[in-house]
């Protein structure tokens, strides 16, 4: 159902939440067929395509195997060799559906968001709301004769 992989960053200090040229995406949604779909992939960067399948059967060519993917979603051309692991989102809402892993010259095969999840024992979500600090109590502070507003309290 899914060739995927999950890494642990060595620090949450050098992760992002926001996909290059696609945005941060806000959820997780199961795609439907004529879908606008988007990515950011290494080889083509950009890309949008068109879901056309979302229960295709497809054999992928492996060095010295081939291995049999079903349940898989069908867009039209969203990547080349190199886009693998791209995730794939709702043009319109920025929700994950997929994630990129095999094509052809004119299709792309996708995994579903779904079970890239389950499979994998992993949850993509929204990122974080930063909840603003309390605004600091402004104390005025007599200086010589005049006065300043000093930070916070």
């Amino acid at each position: 159902l899914v060739d995927a992989a999950v890494a642990r960053p060595v620090s949450m200090d050098v992760v992002g939440y926001e996909v290059l040229d696609v945005g941060v995406p806000s959820n997780v949604a199961e795609a439907e067929e004529g879908m606008k779909v988007a990515k950011s992939g290494r080889t083509t960067c950009f890309s949008t395509a068109i879901v056309i399948d979302l229960h295709a059967t497809v054999k992928v060519e492996y060095e010295g195997f081939t291995a049999v993917f079903t349940d898989q979603m069908l867009t039209t051309k969203l990547g080349e060799p190199g886009d693998s692991g791209s995730l794939v989102v709702d043009t319109d809402t920025l929700n994950a559906v997929g994630l990129l892993f095999a094509g052809s010259d004119t299709v792309t095969v996708v995994n579903k968001i779904s079970h890239v999840e389950r499979l994998l024992n992993i949850r993509i979500g929204p990122a974080p709301v930063a909840v603003p600090a309390p605004a600091p109590t402004l104390v005025p502070i007599l200086i010589g004769a005049g006065l300043a507003i000093a930070g916070g309290v």
